[in-house]
């Protein structure tokens, strides 16, 4: 919880830190393994996330949508994008929120604009107001690169961003 805590915060390591104390604890532990994972990936680790939510899916065989989610969100941060669409394809759950925004951005760095425009036109059919720039999740991730990539395949599969962004110090400011 304190490293829930920390991120939303926007200090990834610190949750990193949290989350470490929880694994001398309980080193097996399918939680603590969990958000490890889903830190890490914040923090610019992406490698390493990918190893703990592997060892999380392993301590706990009933898939959840955190599961899924945590995951595909870790690979596509390491690059992995065919196996963020595999996850998605080959999951019993559906992605959702910035699921969707993740996978159209991975279809569309893999060259695939026509599955990144249908995940984009579902997603906009729940929230039609969506614009990138009011995409606070994104600020999230400490890694400049990880976040210009996210935003720059978002905006390539699709995805309205409709006010002038600037970047000021890593963070984005908005000018009507």
């Amino acid at each position: 919880a304190l490293g829930g805590v920390y991120l939303a915060s926007g200090d990834a390591a610190a949750a990193v830190r949290a989350v470490r104390k929880a694994l001398v604890l309980e080193p097996n532990g399918y939680e603590a393994n969990l958000f490890m994972g889903f830190y890490l990936q914040f923090a610019g680790e992406a490698g390493l996330a990918v190893e703990h939510l592997l060892l999380a899916r392993r301590l706990n065989p009933v898939e959840t949508y955190r599961d899924v989610a945590f995951l595909a969100l870790a690979q596509f941060m390491n690059s992995n994008y065919l196996e963020v669409v595999r996850i998605w394809e080959e999951g019993s759950h559906k992605p959702r929120g910035i699921a969707m925004v993740v996978l159209a951005a991975a279809y569309a760095l893999l060259d695939k604009p026509e599955e990144a425009a249908a995940v984009v036109e579902e997603f906009l059919q729940t929230r039609p107001d969506f614009d990138l720039n009011h995409f606070r999740y994104i600020e999230s991730w400490q890694s400049e690169e990880n976040r210009t990539r996210l935003y720059n395949a978002a905006i390539a599969a699709g995805f309205p961003a409709l006010e002038k962004v600037e970047q000021v110090s890593g963070r984005q400011t908005h000018e009507n």
